[in-house]
């Protein structure tokens, strides 16, 4: 792997693993709070996971190109 491919899956493990700190918080705090605003935030949250997803999907797939392109040259 490249140094720019290898950089791009740092910043992608780095994002994965702070969503699921992110996550794994919310859900600790989900017997301590009840309210609609900790509804609302959990809802972000998991919606912040889902995207996160995408993110890190098409960021193999740059990983990927990087890496196909550069066994052209």
């Amino acid at each position: 792997m490249d140094d720019l491919s290898k950089q791009l899956h740092r910043e992608m493990q780095l994002l994965q693993a702070s969503i699921r700190e992110l996550s794994s918080g919310m859900e600790e705090l989900s017997g301590i709070w009840k309210d609609e605003k900790y509804k609302k935030l959990s809802e972000s949250v998991r919606e912040v996971a889902q995207e996160s997803r995408q993110v890190l999907q098409a960021g193999e797939k740059a990983a990927e190109k990087i890496r196909d392109f550069q066994s052209i040259g």
